[in-house]
């Protein structure tokens, strides 16, 4: 579609990492961390983050194993995928996030990044390589 982007999701027991793509959807942008109230999915707050953004759909990091099977979390994940299709009325898919979270504080690190500052954007900084490698396997095809 065009004009539309791509939401990467990086969903976490206290905060929320959101990247969004440009609309040829070949580069990953960080957008924001959200931060979790309770049980809360911060869906509201997310629409209001994703301002007038068409959004086509949402890719959203779960953590697999090594030999490619669900973790612990995967279900918890799964629920906020279908929570995130409910309320934005748009497909939500998973994409697998291993390592993203080391990446991300590498990526920090080797930029001069100050652990102070890190803390605050790692999330958005995993969302963005999150939906980088999902848009990189995309115009692979």
């Amino acid at each position: 579609m065009k004009d539309t982007c791509i939401v990467g999701i990086d969903y976490g027991k206290r905060r929320i990492g959101v990247a969004v793509s440009d609309t040829e959807k070949k580069v990953a942008f960080p957008l924001a961390v959200i931060r979790r109230q309770g049980d809360s999915y911060g869906l509201e707050r997310l629409r209001k983050l994703l301002g007038n953004r068409r959004v086509e759909y949402f890719v959203v990091g779960i953590p697999l194993q090594e030999n490619g099977s669900p973790s612990e979390e995967s279900s918890e994940i799964v629920r906020y995928a279908e929570s995130l299709k409910s309320f934005f009325g748009c497909e939500a898919t998973t994409w697998d996030e291993s390592f993203t979270t080391v990446e991300a504080e590498e990526v920090l690190i080797n930029g001069g990044v100050r652990r102070e500052r890190r803390k605050e954007v790692i999330d958005k900084v995993a969302a963005q390589i999150i939906l980088q490698t999902y848009l990189d396997h995309l115009n692979d095809q």
